[in-house]
């Protein structure tokens, strides 16, 4: 149960399932009350049972959200686990890092975890390989700095860019509507919806820069459950 209550799943899970849920929470007052009431005619508890549908499909979106992300765009972006950020810094190859870095971690990771990852000729030879030494390592450092602060921050900022975006694809059609709705009444909340109708398609365009935000940064991210 705590799990579900972790300052993880609050800021990774909840925090955008309630963003991108804001548009249909607008959408919901041109529907008149009457048909609110009309769904619960047979109920002495309205109220309990409008927040109890709230908290239900909230906590399903949040499902839906996850599933779509990860299984949609970071399989995309990362080519299902093959490019993470923690396994394309360490490949020889690649330039992020400098080789005096890379080979300080080489020399730890061999120290600590008795892996030997792929010299030059080896990556050039089998770069599957190569990755997939790199991803072993990758797990086990994980299990070592999971409870770290800064691993952690890092986890939250990926998981709620990534659940975010995922919510950006329910969010953008409806702030559409709600844009056509009020413009059509001529009201003040035509410039809110324009506002996330331009929030959200921007979220989704640029997901990738995004995502990939903490190498940027010099860290690499394992991704967060």
């Amino acid at each position: 149960m705590a799990k579900w209550f972790d300052r993880y799943s609050f800021n990774a899970r909840y925090v955008p399932a309630f963003i991108a849920a804001i548009p249909a929470s607008i959408f919901s007052t041109f529907i008149k009350k009457d048909v609110w009431i009309s769904l619960f005619e047979n109920s002495r508890f309205l109220i309990v049972e409008n927040l109890s549908l709230s908290i239900i499909t909230i906590l399903f979106m949040i499902h839906v959200q996850r599933g779509i992300a990860k299984h949609f765009f970071e399989n995309r972006i990362f080519k299902s686990g093959k490019e993470f950020p923690t396994t394309t810094m360490l490949l020889l190859s690649d330039s992020f890092l400098s080789v005096e870095m890379k080979n300080k971690i080489r020399g730890k990771i061999e120290t600590d975890f008795s892996i030997r990852l792929c010299t030059s000729e080896q990556e050039e030879e089998s770069i599957e390989e190569a990755n997939k030494t790199i991803r072993d390592a990758v797990n086990l450092i994980r299990k070592q700095v999971k409870d770290g602060d800064k691993t952690l921050q890092y986890n939250i900022h990926y998981g709620l860019s990534r659940n975010l975006i995922a919510g950006s694809i329910f969010a953008v059609p409806v702030s559409v509507l709600n844009s056509i709705l009020f413009g059509l009444q001529n009201q003040p909340g035509f410039y809110i919806s324009i506002a996330m109708a331009v929030f959200f398609s921007l979220t989704l365009i640029f997901s990738k820069k995004i995502r990939i935000y903490p190498r940027n940064k010099g860290c690499g991210v394992a991704t967060p459950p």
